[in-house]
């Protein structure tokens, strides 16, 4: 399989947001609705924070296609005070075949960070612990109701502050 790992500043010109490919965005957030289950502002955070930040290089987000469409997909946040893996979805037909550890790779490489920070849900929790045990990740908090009420999150590499 041909793990190419396209980046959203491959699909945007460096000067402006204007122009870049709302189509594509829309595919984006089509792929990863369904986490809207587990975070229930994932579609503002998704066009308010992530989108808006790409254009300030403080975001960014990988892609990996299989047979033309979407099979995975990394949000990263770099910032002055955080490195984040703060998204990744391999879609159900392409999972096991290595597509998770190149995002987690490439999103290392943009962020020049081998630990960065992450938090995936309780539920989700499954489905990363091999990555997470692969790459070395440490459990360092668990957060209640810090997403959705009565879930938890747990933190890795880091953590996270007591309230949004």
């Amino acid at each position: 399989m041909n793990h190419s790992i396209y980046s959203s500043n491959l699909f945007r010109p460096q000067e402006t947001r204007q122009n870049f490919p709302y189509l594509l965005v829309a595919k984006i957030y089509q792929f990863l609705s369904d986490l809207e289950k587990d975070y229930p502002n994932f579609r503002e955070w998704y066009f308010e924070k992530v989108i808006p930040e790409i254009s300030l290089c403080k975001r960014n987000i990988f892609i990996k296609y299989c047979n033309s469409e979407i099979g995975g997909v990394a949000i990263v946040k770099n910032s002055n005070d955080e490195k984040k893996i703060c998204t990744v979805k391999v879609a159900s037909d392409y999972k096991n075949r290595g597509i998770g550890v190149k995002l987690f790779q490439k999103s290392f490489e943009w962020l020049d960070c081998k630990t960065p920070l992450a938090t995936v849900s309780e539920q989700r929790l499954p489905e990363f612990q091999r990555l997470f045990e692969h790459f070395n990740f440490k459990l360092t908090q668990i957060k209640s109701d810090y997403y959705k009420l009565g879930c938890k999150e747990y933190v890795f590499n880091g953590s996270i502050l007591e309230s949004l």
